[in-house]
């Protein structure tokens, strides 16, 4: 869900009279328009990359992983509704700075998108048009582990020479 909550809330800042749904959370499609975001795949780009951090005293392990997020917008609205003209507008914007930038606060950075794919959708005499994108972002998530780590060592012995007669006894500490 991290992706997708960062999606809408991208969407929601550039799009704001719009009502975003997500695909495949087993919910009854709502009256038109709405927007459909369908999460296509999720791609991890490059190796992930471990980092620690002192969190309240605590080392946490960091990794980290650069992934390619590839999504699909659907609009779902009548032939003549005034969002159809919205949505044009957002995919023509798509490559300016108020979107790039939204996009970017939360996190994911626009790689490419496809032109608008148009496809008739009769109901029961009605006639809808969907209006559909493709949207390649870039992002990084991190997930957080705590895991022992090792603070103190301390040893304790004696170090004897058989050849000769060498004794000695040793404490030794690494903080």
């Amino acid at each position: 869900m991290k992706f997708e909550s960062a999606i809408i809330k991208s969407l929601q800042t550039c799009l704001p009279t719009f009502k975003f749904i997500l695909a495949d959370r087993n919910g009854v499609e709502p009256a038109a328009p709405y927007c459909l975001v369908t999460i296509i795949d999720v791609i991890n780009h490059g190796r992930p990359y471990l980092t620690t951090a002192n969190k309240d005293g605590v080392e946490v392990e960091q990794i980290s992983q650069n992934k390619i997020v590839n999504f699909s917008l659907t609009l779902h609205a009548l032939a003549t509704d005034q969002q159809q003209d919205d949505f044009e507008r957002f995919h023509m914007g798509i490559g300016s700075t108020f979107v790039t930038s939204t996009f970017a606060n939360n996190g994911l950075g626009i790689l490419e998108y496809t032109d608008i794919i148009y496809q008739s959708t009769p109901v029961n005499e009605i006639s809808y048009k969907r209006a559909i994108i493709d949207i390649s972002i870039f992002c990084e998530r991190t997930e957080e582990y705590y895991s022992p780590f090792i603070k103190v060592v301390e040893t304790h012995g004696d170090l004897i020479d058989s050849d000769k007669d060498f004794d000695l006894t040793t404490d030794f500490n690494i903080n």
